[in-house]
């Protein structure tokens, strides 16, 4: 992976907030663990979504910094998802040429039903199947999920520690 690249990015339509929050919830928790300093780096800088775009930026600029910062791509996948024509013109493909060169990791969450099976994004191997979708998951699947995704992020963010435990 380009040695540039450092950051998770999260990709989501905006109907889908409530999830981008629980992930959010989820990676808030490693703030109790380690040096507090590093933790709160791991949280603020390296793990983006809009939701970081301050007032008055740019904010296509500030996406396109995240985009080639990514490492990681974590995508929460829905219907809403794919009908986002900013998520397919902007996001999915650098995402993905990124990820067919090796420089960024793909890690689609499959939040409902989607036509993910007839897309590319299929050959990435999800955190959940399609069959179980996180709407059809009990609410302890849900939240065991979300934090299965957040060790995946923190591990990828951080072998060093990672390999440690």
């Amino acid at each position: 992976m380009d040695g540039g690249r450092y950051r998770a990015f999260i990709s989501y339509s905006h109907n889908d907030k409530k999830h981008l929050e629980r992930l959010q919830v989820h990676l808030k928790g490693f703030l109790n663990v380690g040096d507090e300093k590093e933790s709160l780096n791991f949280i603020c800088d390296n793990v983006w979504d809009d939701s970081k775009i301050a007032v008055g930026s740019d904010w296509q600029k500030e996406i396109r910094d995240a985009l080639n910062q990514a490492k990681l791509a974590v995508l929460l996948v829905s219907a809403d998802f794919f009908g986002s024509d900013f998520i397919r013109d902007k996001e999915l493909k650098v995402l993905l040429e990124a990820a067919r060169t090796g420089q960024v990791q793909v890690v689609p969450v499959i939040l409902s039903a989607s036509v993910f099976e007839r897309t590319e994004l299929s050959n990435y191997q999800s955190i959940n199947p399609v069959t179980e979708p996180l709407m059809k998951m009990k609410p302890d699947e849900q939240e065991e999920l979300w934090q299965r995704l957040a060790d995946r992020i923190y591990s990828v963010l951080n072998p060093e520690k990672s390999a440690k435990n």
